[in-house]
C-alpha cells in the first residue's frame, strides 16, 4: 500500500480482528460487513420475520434506507415500539452493535459500501467490464458515467 495505511477496513464480525486492527491502525474507520451481520442474524430472525412480513419492511427501510445516524434512531426506536419487539434479543443486540454495520454511521466516510472479499464477487465481475490494470481512477469514472 505504498507505505500508507489505509483509512477504511471492512470485516466480518472478528472482534479479535477488530482489536489487532485499532491497535496496528489507530486511525482507520472499521466496520462490519452487513451482508456478514444479516446473514448471522437471518439464522434467528429469518423465521420470526416471515411471521412479521411488516416488522422484516420495517427494518430494511430503517437501515437501509437512514441517510442520518438521527434518522436511522428515530426508525429503530419507532421500528422497535410499533412492533413491540423491545424483547428480542437478536435485534437488541444488532442495534447494540448499530455503529459497526449500520450505512448511516459511515456515511462521513469513503466506502464503496462493498461487502468483504469473499462476498464481492459479483461485484469484481461487474467492475472487471469497466476497468482494467492501466485504468486510471478519473478514466473509470468519466468511461462508468457514459455507459
Amino acid at each position: 500500500m505504498g507505505g500508507l495505511a489505509p483509512m477504511n477496513i471492512i470485516t466480518d464480525q472478528d472482534f479479535s480482528m477488530r482489536a489487532g486492527i485499532e491497535e496496528v491502525f489507530p486511525l482507520a474507520v472499521h466496520r462490519h460487513c452487513r451482508w456478514h451481520i444479516i446473514k448471522k442474524a437471518g439464522e434467528t430472525l429469518g423465521p420470526f420475520f416471515a411471521d412479521h412480513p411488516e416488522l422484516h419492511k420495517a427494518f430494511e427501510l430503517c437501515v437501509d434506507h437512514s441517510l442520518t445516524v438521527e434518522e436511522f434512531e428515530r426508525s429503530w426506536t419507532a421500528m422497535i415500539e410499533t412492533y413491540q419487539v423491545q424483547d428480542n434479543e437478536t435485534l437488541a443486540s444488532l442495534c447494540g452493535k448499530r455503529m459497526y454495520w449500520v450505512p448511516a454511521y459511515f456515511m462521513q466516510c469513503v466506502f464503496p459500501f462493498l461487502r468483504t472479499t469473499q462476498c464481492s464477487e459479483g461485484f469484481n465481475a461487474v467492475l472487471k467490464r469497466y476497468v482494467s490494470p492501466g485504468n486510471s481512477l478519473l478514466q473509470f469514472a468519466t468511461d462508468s458515467r457514459n455507459d
